[in-house]
């Protein structure tokens, strides 16, 4: 991991994202879910919607504290440890299998300590009629805790949903979460994907996100990252079927001074396209960033186009606001 810090520092897609501190801590792997409860959640909004809600702690699931009642039958929720413990074979299609570890060198670290987080998987033409909201609660305890979880979304044929992340962290010390997803959208899918990163400022906060996308598929996200001293929200998505529409937004925020010297903070969020060869598609995407007494920044994104693709109507915006 420190040899990776070291190569981040002159990646340039890893610019803005010192990960040196990590390598100075002695961070210790989350074992289980202390018996916490629901904190209170940042955002008035979202914390009253009507939702099916999933908590995570530690990137343990906690069950007593979800709230699933009245999913539909071909929809499965779950804690990622019991089905690969109850079922891998529904998994092994899956998992592993978006994520590209070359392209995201921390997704690494969270796949040699993988062990639980979210499995939803939602039946051909099953459209969801509330929300699922997926609560992360980081609880460090007296020392410097690390957390890998990784959650496994899998959308069949014409299904529909909408997924929102709170990601919080309860009292205590500091704490390094480092977080993958994998979606997975069957043709004609879409999703809905919202995140909300409001952990303390004693917190590192690491995301990554890969999207695989089908044929006439949707996929529309918007990351909020306005938690700890280090936070980052990369998303890659790959358009794998013709008619895809992919959409990225981000905002960043940093605040606060003490005596009369803003915080050291750094906040991120990054975006990544793949297209394959000679697909019809429409990709967007905008980041803005906000520090205060230094105006916007825009953050920096890419575009994977391999040699043979030819240029795509997609419009393609990065800009402060």
């Amino acid at each position: 991991m420190a040899l990776k810090v070291y190569q981040n520092a002159v990646d340039e897609y890893w610019r803005y994202t010192n990960l040196s501190a990590l390598a100075d801590e002695a961070f210790r792997l989350a074992n289980g879910a202390p018996a916490i409860g629901l904190p209170s959640l940042p955002h008035k909004l979202v914390a009253e919607l009507a939702t099916y809600r999933v908590v995570v702690v530690n990137g343990r699931l906690r069950p007593d504290l979800c709230a699933l009642d009245g999913l539909p039958d071909d929809v499965l929720v779950s804690g990622l440890e019991d089905l690969m413990a109850a079922a891998p074979a529904r998994l092994e299609p899956y998992l592993g299998r978006i994520i590209r570890l070359n392209e995201m060198p921390m997704a690494a670290l969270n796949t040699a300590f993988l062990r639980d987080g979210l499995a939803m998987f939602v039946g051909d033409g099953i459209v969801l009629d509330k929300p699922v909201h997926l609560i992360s609660i980081t609880a460090p305890g007296d020392g410097p805790l690390m957390v890998q979880p990784r959650h496994l979304v899998v959308m069949g044929k014409g299904a529909g949903a909408t997924l929102i992340e709170t990601h919080v962290t309860a009292e205590g010390g500091s704490s390094f979460n480092n977080i993958v997803a994998e979606l997975h959208l069957d043709d004609g899918a879409k999703l809905n994907h919202f995140v909300f990163q409001e952990e303390a400022e004693t917190s590192v906060h690491l995301s990554g996100t890969a999207v695989a996308m089908g044929a006439d598929t949707t996929y529309e996200s918007f990351v909020l990252q306005s938690g700890g001293t280090i936070g980052r929200s990369e998303i890659h998505a790959y358009l794998n079927g013709t008619g895809g529409d992919c959409r990225l937004d981000g905002v960043y925020l940093a605040s606060g001074e003490t005596g009369g010297r803003q915080h050291d903070l750094c906040r991120t969020c990054r975006a990544r396209l793949s297209f394959a060869p000679g697909l019809q598609r429409c990709a967007r995407w905008s980041v803005a960033g906000c520090l205060p007494g230094q105006g916007s920044r825009a953050a920096g994104c890419t575009a994977d186009r391999r040699p043979s693709v030819e240029p795509s109507p997609a419009a393609f915006t990065a800009r402060g606001d």
